[in-house]
């Protein structure tokens, strides 16, 4: 017997420009005032991660969603090796590389410097995750 398709989980779409279908404007903002509001005695940001076309599906299986409040003193750096470890295997001769607004930012910015010089008016900063092969490996 088949499952019907209400019960089927749904894929995951986490690439560039699905968050911004998927949910109005004033839901965004509505999320984004929530968890400020939440977090502001320990400040904490709202980001969402979204991904370029190119990157592989198999990596985004283990992933919890795609926004996620991030603390305010947490670098890039940080960020960028705790997402590594997120995703499910995450070759290591690949290269990540996050682009807020189009730049890259410097692995020791925080979130905080990096919220308040890019965040979008919904109140949501977006990181879009990109890949690149190095060492001359082909994956």
């Amino acid at each position: 017997m088949m499952a019907s398709s209400s019960s089927l989980p749904e894929p995951k779409n986490y690439f560039v420009g699905q968050y911004k279908q998927r949910y109005s404007f004033e839901q965004r903002q509505q999320r984004t005032e929530y968890m400020l509001k939440k977090y502001k005695n320990n400040p904490r940001y709202p980001i969402c991660i979204e991904f370029e076309s190119s990157f592989p599906e198999e990596y985004l299986k283990s992933l919890d969603g795609q926004q996620y409040i991030i603390p305010a003193n947490f670098t890039m750096g940080t960020f960028i090796l705790t997402l590594r470890k997120k995703l499910q295997n995450f070759p290591e001769k690949k290269a990540m590389f996050i682009l807020v607004n189009n730049k890259m930012c410097r692995l020791n910015d925080t979130i905080e410097e990096i919220y308040h010089s890019f965040k979008e008016t919904d109140g949501f900063l977006y990181f879009c995750i990109c890949l690149e092969s190095t060492f001359g490996s082909n994956f």
